[in-house]
């Protein structure tokens, strides 16, 4: 369903986990259409690398991560970000999965947090998802959601 959907390079896909489709996410990145999702609990990764945690933030973790089973491996080759945050309102972690690499992981955490307070529930067991304008470069050169999104970083406990 979500393959049939045209997107534009640079669009950013939110999804719940029921769409933990790796054939689709090594399609998406190679086209460079963005995901973010949560990351299933039996998941087999290597984490590659460690990345840098904001202090004073709801990140717990930022790591550079590549498939190790050899059918995920296959269908989704590339390297993708494994980012955990800290819901405080039902105080535990939520492991997103991301082929975003120039967004700050405080600016991942949000993106999905907008996702659920617009209707998308990372909670959700079906089959929805929202698409997002593409990123743009802010005055500091670094990538930031364009319109309405911004809107809601602050409201999602981020900045």
């Amino acid at each position: 369903m979500a393959e049939d959907f045209p997107l534009n390079p640079g669009s950013i896909v939110v999804m719940d986990r029921g769409y933990n489709d790796y054939t689709l996410f090594g399609k998406w990145t190679d086209q460079k259409i963005y995901f973010v999702t949560r990351l299933k609990d039996n998941a087999a990764y290597e984490v590659l690398e460690e990345g840098p945690v904001p202090a004073n933030r709801n990140i717990r973790s930022d790591q550079l991560i590549q498939f190790t089973g050899e059918k995920a491996q296959k269908d989704c080759p590339s390297l993708l970000r494994r980012v955990i945050v800290w819901d405080p309102i039902n105080e535990r972690e939520i492991v997103l999965l991301t082929n975003l690499m120039e967004f700050g992981s405080t600016t991942i955490a949000p993106t999905a947090e907008s996702a659920c307070k617009n209707g998308i529930g990372l909670e959700w067991l079906c089959f929805s998802f929202t698409i997002l304008p593409p990123p743009i470069k802010n005055r500091d050169n670094r990538y930031v959601l364009p319109g309405p999104m911004v809107g809601h970083l602050p409201d999602a406990g981020y900045t």
